[in-house]
């Protein structure tokens, strides 16, 4: 809902598979495993496992440097836990509790 009162308009296509991102001259062309789209612009949000894998295909190929740069990013475990509690015990002015090992 946060997301959705943000877009104004701008188009979001969630649960798709892309495979392959076009830049042309006037935009970008994308093509997933549901349909085809063609945009001004394209903000694209995939984990580093996919862009290691080349999963999507890119044309024109990104450059070596940004393969590099995608190679040199190391993967790891990443878990997240929420839990719920029945009473508040954290300070006001705190939105989220972050713990790390």
């Amino acid at each position: 809902k946060i997301v959705s009162g943000l877009l104004n308009g701008i188009s979001l296509n969630l649960n798709e598979k892309v495979l392959h991102i076009k830049s042309t001259k006037t935009g970008v062309e994308i093509e997933t495993t549901k349909k085809s789209y063609s945009a001004d612009r394209l903000i694209l949000t995939v984990p580093v496992s996919v862009l290691k894998a080349k999963q999507i295909r890119f044309t024109p190929d990104l450059p070596k440097e940004k393969w590099k740069a995608i190679e040199s990013i190391p993967m790891g475990t990443f878990n997240k836990l929420f839990l719920e509690f029945e009473e508040k015990f954290w300070p006001d002015d705190e939105v989220f509790v972050n713990i790390t090992n």
